[in-house]
């Protein structure tokens, strides 16, 4: 059986449109809900295990059983038609990660954690992850076996599905498709699927477990961010019959501090301004705080949190043929990030105080006068979510056809703030403000579906065709409302006379992220339908074919079919190849059509284009759409599904006893590709005009989402396990995996063309997301000794380079090839208590640092050394250790 830590047993020692109308998929959940509670409670066993099951296998004869990859029976992954890996609950915990999205990436190379660099203001407390080298939202999520809602956050210009939201400890196993999946799954299974499959424990018992850590090393003088996280998880199950009914509930809290990774200020320099953090004196000298006070202000890194989850998964058999079953999460959680730092030497004045013209740089409003932030300031982005999602549904036999039928609605909502901020533009009268309400975002999903499946002995092949059908019904609703009016309000004040930036506009709104203003406010729903059916038929005691094929509607875009062929051919048991074909597609999130935000910073100019480029200037990003006035007078167009090709080809090997080796090779042909485009705005460019014209000023970049690429990827996943028997000794368990990605660009959508000599810089970026951002190979080569209460295990990880391309050769971040060792060490005091000491990239591997020239168009160019390359894959904070306590009944 798949081990456990908290299981009571010993531990293993060995706009569709504004107003959408909303769907009668609600009445029919609560008819399922309430069928099952009048229903008689019987003694009999619950109906056995099927494609209408999705969560209902665990191993058999030695061998792990499972449920993605078919809508069929249950298989041994090994003889899976197409590649699967599972991760038990004991490897995610000892990844030593205390989130599921990161402890996934530790066990599977191909699934890759969303690089660093900058995801958006949103982003700071939700982050991304791919497979097979693609984008987040090209993996679809399950939880048995049921599609997950998504974020209703924007990260790096999409909204994945938050994995982070979901307690670990609630988990059994994670079943990883790494294939092209959308005949099967629908939309957004185009890298792949992961289905996250609850603990179904069918005895009473439970556990209790307590979790610390911290980063080794942090960047500057402040005590709290190391990073610590405190973690405390509980489980219990819960036994009702002799029938297999059972009830588990899982909680977890975690309190995380943030992290540092930016240098400081390099010593104040009376002939440098971007090195001061305070005005010159009246006598034109230095403050003497510039000496006196810390020179670490900006602080980049992991963001604080706060989340507090909870789950349950149960199963009521009703009678010999009926079962009810339903599970779900809850989490709240409480993210804050920093922005950018704003010093004392740049920015506005108490009221009826006097400007001095003494300070000759161009951004320096006043040098004299009560500042409103003394010492400067640096904007937090905090946001606060409420996520859930409910299922509940009944299954079993009838007429030969085990069926299953079930509807759950998910929503994540998002409360969103700027903090320790100003809206300059507001006038000194309401000066005073410094927390803003920038409004609310929220992603919503009710899904109703049934799946049938049956065996009908046609009496060819001397085996019976497995015939899987079912229908689905969605609907997806996004909704955002508006922020406080002072987080968003564009002022009449402007700079005065006697200052650098005399008579020019502010940046409007709350300095950092500015609400959500009414125009960018609405709702927008989409109804989506789907059939599917597929044909599984083993021609031979050695070859198996299967079918797919699914048909979507879309009330937004349109229909979406889809299908795949896939076959196995086992030539003896040590030895088979099996290998799949088929199409996808991806629809765009509501979230992705119809984002609209905008955002101010102090930064370097780094667009060569400006008479300004290279000093430091006020900066100001619209991002857009094809709804808003500004997306139309650009030539923004409406997004459209990106559709996909795969192709994969692979094989099992079990050379020697103990030993298998899978080698999968994948090809992904993908059309309009999603893709989030930044393009600089020059001065009296046409662009500039536009946006000036509309009462939009000071805007330096304009943001938005397009069908911008057509991509090539190819790759293939290898995995190899051993494992030698050493007597007393105990046992080592061997596992060599590696996935290799190459993406190319076959060709780019057209740009707007008002964007002009913009799209040049675009494009660049672009090139370098695609093509080099991420590594092309990891390798990861982990040992684990098991010999009586002891468990050691370390694994070492190489990351090939990369290079993140910036609009210019000069902003490029260029990444070195990089080793990690990861370590852990555990002892079972009794079978019922383990302690766990570990650590991630023990050896405190750190990116490599920026080149000069990078540095020098650096928001923040006068630190004191380079900072660290902010897209390295591995990280950039360095070694972090932990140590956790479990304890089971």
């Amino acid at each position: 059986m798949v081990s456990s830590l908290f299981t009571a047993r010993p531990f293993a020692g060995t706009r569709a449109g504004r107003h959408a109308r909303r769907p009668s998929s609600f009445l029919i959940g609560v008819g399922l809900f309430a069928l099952a509670a009048g229903a008689a409670h019987a003694e009999d066993a619950p109906a056995p295990a099927s494609a209408a099951d999705p969560a209902a296998a665990v191993e058999g004869n030695g061998e792990t059983i499972v449920v993605t990859g078919s809508h069929g029976a249950a298989r041994a992954a090994e003889k899976s038609l197409v590649p699967i890996s599972v991760a038990s609950l004991d490897d995610l915990a000892r990844s030593g990660k205390q989130n599921l999205r990161d402890a996934l990436a530790e066990v599977l190379p191909s699934y890759q954690v969303q690089a660093g660099g900058y995801q958006g203001q949103q982003g700071a407390g939700v982050r991304g992850a791919r497979l097979r080298g693609l984008d987040a939202k090209d993996t679809l999520i399950l939880v048995n076996g049921v599609r997950r809602h998504t974020s209703s956050l924007l990260v790096g210009g999409a909204s994945p599905t938050d994995l982070d939201l979901i307690p670990s400890n609630a988990i059994e196993r994670i079943e990883v498709l790494g294939d092209g999946a959308a005949s099967l799954y629908g939309s957004d299974a185009i890298a792949g699927v992961i289905n996250i499959i609850l603990k179904k424990t069918a005895q009473t018992g439970g556990g209790f477990s307590v979790y610390l850590g911290q980063y080794g090393q942090s960047v500057g003088d402040q005590a709290d961010l190391y990073g610590r996280t405190k973690n405390v998880q509980f489980h219990q199950g819960f036994k009702l019959d002799d029938a297999g009914s059972f009830i588990n509930v899982s909680a977890n809290a975690q309190l995380q501090d943030g992290t540092n990774i930016y240098p400081g200020y390099k010593a104040a320099n009376i002939n440098d301004r971007t090195s001061l953090l305070y005005p010159l004196q009246a006598n034109g000298t230095l403050d003497p705080r510039e000496t006196s006070q810390s020179r670490y202000r900006q602080i980049i890194g992991l963001p604080a949190s706060r989340t507090y989850s909870f789950a349950a998964n149960s199963e009521i058999a009703l009678n010999s043929d009926l079962t009810f079953y339903s599970n779900a999460t809850y989490a709240w959680r409480y993210s804050s990030g920093p922005g950018y730092f704003r010093t004392a030497s740049n920015q506005s004045v108490a009221a009826s105080t006097t400007p001095s013209p003494q300070d000759p740089f161009a951004n320096a409003p006043y040098t004299s006068g009560a500042l409103v932030f003394p010492d400067g300031y640096l904007p937090r982005f905090d946001d606060q979510e409420s996520d859930f999602q409910f299922v509940a549904g009944l299954k079993g036999t009838l007429s030969g056809w085990d069926w299953n039928l079930s509807s759950g609605y998910g929503s994540d909502h998002a409360r969103i703030f700027t903090k320790n901020s100003i809206n300059v533009s507001a006038g000194p009268a309401n000066w005073g403000q410094r927390d803003f309400y920038d409004g609310a975002q929220t992603d919503g999903q009710l899904l109703t579906q049934l799946a049938l499946s049956k065996k009908f002995d046609h009496g060819l092949f001397g085996r019976a065709l497995n015939v899987s059908a079912g229908v689905e019904h969605r609907y997806d609703r996004f909704t955002k409302t508006a922020g406080e009016y002072l987080s968003y309000y564009a002022g009449p004040w402007v700079w005065p006379a006697g200052t650098g930036n005399a008579g020019v506009h502010p940046n409007l709104g709350a300095q950092g992220m500015s609400g959500n203003t009414p125009d960018s406010a609405g709702a927008w729903g989409r109804n989506n339908i789907a059939a599917y059916v597929e044909l599984n038929q083993q021609l031979t005691d050695k070859w198996t074919v299967d079918l797919a094929g699914r048909y979507e509607y879309f009330t937004d875009f349109g229909s979406a079919p889809s299908g795949q062929i896939s076959t196995r051919y086992e030539f003896s048991p040590a030895f088979a190849v099996r290998g799949s074909f088929g199409n996808g597609f991806s629809a765009p999130t509501l979230l992705q059509s119809h984002n609209a935000t905008q955002a101010g910073s102090y930064s370097v100019d780094s667009n060569p284009a400006n008479p300004t480029y290279g000093q430091y200037i006020q900066q100001y990003t619209v991002t857009t759409n094809a709804d808003q006035a500004t997306g139309k007078a650009t030539g923004i167009q409406p997004l459209k599904p990106e559709h996909s090709l795969n192709a994969s080809a692979g094989f099992v090997l079990k050379p020697f006893a103990h030993t298998t080796l899978t080698l999968d090779g994948y090809l992904i042909d993908i059309r309009n590709r999603i893709v989030s485009a930044t393009a600089n705005v020059t001065n009296g460019s046409a662009l500039y005009n536009l946006l000036i014209n509309q009462g939009i000023y000071n805007v330096t970049s304009i943001a938005f989402n397009l069908n911008g690429a057509h991509t090539f990827t190819k790759g293939f996943d290898l995995r190899l396990e051993h494992s030698d028997e050493l007597g007393k000794a105990g046992t080592l368990h061997w596992t060599l995996t590696s996935n290799e990605n190459v993406t190319t660009v076959k060709n780019y959508s057209p740009l707007p063309a008002v964007l002009g000599t913009a799209s040049a810089g675009t494009l660049r970026v672009l090139q370098g997301q695609f093509t080099s951002y991420y590594p092309k190979n990891i390798t990861s080569l982990a040992l684990r000794w098991e010999v009586g209460k002891l468990n050691a295990w370390v694994k070492e990880t190489r990351w090939s380079s990369t290079t993140y391309l910036g609009t210019t050769a000069a902003l490029d971040q260029h990444q070195a090839a990089a080793f990690t060792t990861d370590a852990s060490l555990s002892y079972d005091f009794t079978p019922q208590i383990r302690f766990t000491v570990g650590g991630n990239n023990v050896f405190n591997k750190r990116p490599d640092r920026l080149s000069s020239a990078a540095q020098a168009l650096q928001f923040i160019s006068a630190t004191a050394v380079a900072p660290y390359n902010s897209y390295a894959a591995f990280g950039q904070d360095g070694s972090y250790y932990y140590g956790r306590l479990d304890f089971k009944w």
